[in-house]
């Protein structure tokens, strides 16, 4: 479905590099409320093992800070990347034409 998309926009004069700032922005959405649950499901999650832990053990088994929202922010960038750069340039290699009648 997506190959159709670039074919269209490829063959009303869209570049390569246009489709995929299209592609990348609506991927980098997703990736933006991926990375808001995962903070804050991670932050819960450390929350709930470091007390079990404090309880048990009398130490603090996990740490949540700025460099690990900063890593799960750098990772959900970099997925989104490479799963939007690799389609978007093997479809858009492709003439208009071909990329239409794929399906």
């Amino acid at each position: 479905a997506k190959s159709k998309e670039i074919g269209i926009l490829r063959a009303v004069g869209a570049r390569g590099t246009d489709v995929f700032k299209i592609f990348f922005s609506e991927s980098g959405c997703i990736a933006a409320i991926c990375f808001l649950i995962s903070s804050i499901a991670s932050y819960f999650v450390c929350n709930i093992i470091n007390s079990e832990t404090a309880d048990v053990l009398s130490l603090k088994l996990l740490e949540y800070g700025a460099l690990q929202v900063g890593l799960i922010l750098a990772i959900s960038l970099v997925v989104s990347l490479l799963a939007t750069l690799l389609p978007v340039y093997l479809a858009a290699r492709k003439s208009p034409v071909e990329s239409i009648r794929a399906l």
